[in-house]
């Protein structure tokens, strides 16, 4: 089974300086080579390291509630899965704070992102990057820069 995954126009999101990395919220379009598709809003972290980009979706709209729960286990557990991702598997327990703190910092923004249909994502993507092929290259030219 395959996933495709497209992504809307990307909003910045609240990362603090100096921890090398770059926060986006974007609709994202999920399309399973089923036919079965899902999109959701979505935080989406990003940096690079040796040259390469990484991103990662961190938590997408639907999970934003659980971020908040009485013993923080889910918050720990997408802390510590983004940040080893992020981090090539080298993730320490600051780098895993540091996704935290952007975590926390972007629920609001996350679950206020205005929902995209996919003709008007397809549109507003056109415009946005004027002419750029696919967004995923696009993604990663913005957090490289």
């Amino acid at each position: 089974m395959s996933l495709t995954i497209r992504y809307g126009v990307p909003a910045p999101a609240a990362v603090r300086k100096g921890y090398g990395l770059v926060a986006f919220v974007s609709n994202v379009f999920f399309e399973a080579d089923e036919g079965a598709t899902a999109n959701d809003a979505a935080l989406i972290l990003c940096r690079r390291a040796f040259g390469l980009g990484k991103s990662y979706i961190a938590v997408r709209r639907n999970q934003a509630y659980q971020l908040r729960d009485k013993d923080g286990a889910f918050l720990a557990d997408t802390a510590e899965d983004c940040a080893q991702y992020l981090w090539n598997g080298h993730a320490t327990d600051r780098e895993k704070h540091i996704v935290m703190d952007c975590l926390l910092e972007n629920i609001d923004q996350l679950v206020m992102h205005k929902p995209e249909g996919e003709d008007l994502n397809r549109k507003a993507l056109d415009k946005y990057f004027e002419g750029e092929e696919t967004f995923t290259h696009g993604l990663m030219d913005i957090a490289n820069s």
